[in-house]
């Protein structure tokens, strides 16, 4: 398993998501709030990939708990509340060698 692929498969439910809203819920992110479709594409992509770079997030903290030994506790209490269990569990497996 790759950390990659594990975050490349969070992004993909997480963008449905977006896209699932975009089509069912008229007030989500409407095109007129926005200066173009590229704009608004960009929006729904940051929507999309905040559970991924927090997670991504969550395993550089563990990483620099356990190999540099800072205190990145709180920021791991701060990333965890945002993430589903799936999502924090990937981001402590421990991904980094040496």
């Amino acid at each position: 398993m790759k950390l990659s692929h594990e975050l490349a498969k969070i992004f993909e439910t997480e963008i449905e998501k977006v896209i699932e809203k975009e089509i069912n819920e008229p007030d989500f992110m409407p095109q007129k709030v926005f200066n173009s479709c590229k704009e608004r594409s960009a929006g729904m992509l940051q929507v999309a990939m905040l559970p991924v770079i927090n997670t991504f997030a969550l395993a550089i903290a563990k990483h620099r708990k356990e190999k540099h030994g800072e205190d990145m506790s709180k920021e791991m209490e701060a990333l965890s509340l945002d993430l589903t269990d799936e999502q924090q569990e990937i981001g402590i497996m421990g991904w980094w060698r040496g």
